[in-house]
């Protein structure tokens, strides 16, 4: 199975519940599908590596890693080169839904980018899991 994870840019940590549903991922050898972004994307990276989960493919718009904390597989996402700022890192997301069979978001209940990849799962028929942080 593969999971795209992703969250807001704001959480730097991880909660109890998150941390249950990363363990459960391990276990079944599941896929994650995760970019590159700081935040929740380098927290969840900074479980895994510290785990030793291997099995992590890092998304990428454009040609520029910004996190890849464990050395993992990239998927670099073609971009026009006119495309810039929040419109620029969607793509990877983009690319991310149109791959899962699931989805688990770390929300802050803010993040516009959170929000439309919940929005956008569940417009696929994929299945989200929503972790709420304050």
């Amino acid at each position: 199975m593969k999971i795209f994870i992703a969250g807001s840019k704001s959480i730097h940590y991880l909660s109890d519940d998150t941390i249950q549903e990363l363990n459960k991922i391990i276990h079944y050898v599941d896929t994650v599908l995760i970019g590159d972004c700081r935040g929740a994307d380098a927290a969840v990276q900074e479980y895994f590596a510290d785990s030793g989960y291997k099995n992590v493919i890092v998304y990428v718009s454009g040609n520029n890693v910004r996190n890849n904390i464990g050395g993992w597989e990239v998927r670099y996402i073609s971009v026009c080169y006119e495309t810039k700022g929040y419109d620029f890192y969607i793509q990877k997301d983009i690319a991310m839904v149109e791959s899962a069979d699931r989805g688990l978001m770390l929300w802050d209940g803010k993040s516009k980018g959170t929000k439309r990849n919940i929005e956008h799962l569940s417009r696929n028929n994929i299945p989200v899991t929503i972790n709420k942080y304050p």
